[in-house]
């Protein structure tokens, strides 16, 4: 898995590249969530674009930011995922847990309108 990450205004845009699942990828991502988390970035898109595998532990690490950033009254917005990750997300109930965008411009718009 690759991660990088940029500002709009307030608001951090991570992109995720590969796969977000358990073992070492995941090590990576959680200490990117967590310096995110101490920065202070209440509000977060994350680009899942070129994520072409996502499994429980992954699921479960984007349910752990979704409850972060709302106990610091925040947002989290999932922007560009793929037809078997909706699937997923249908099947697991959880598509109604996340907030989903089209794409990133769309999330960030979205954030600024509504959380400004």
């Amino acid at each position: 898995m690759k991660l990088d990450s940029y500002i709009v205004d307030d608001i951090l845009i991570l992109n995720i590249k590969g796969k977000i699942m358990g073992g070492p990828e995941s090590t990576e991502l959680l200490k990117k969530i967590d310096e995110t988390l101490a920065a202070g970035y209440t509000k977060i898109v994350v680009n899942m674009t070129d994520v072409d595998w996502i499994d429980s532990t992954g699921l479960g690490i984007l349910i752990s930011l979704l409850i972060s950033l709302k106990k610091r009254g925040g947002h989290l917005k999932l922007a560009n995922i793929s037809d078997l990750f909706r699937s997923l997300l249908t099947i697991t109930k959880f598509i109604s847990v996340f907030d989903l965008a089209e794409s990133t411009e769309e999330a960030v718009m979205s954030l600024k309108k509504d959380f400004n």
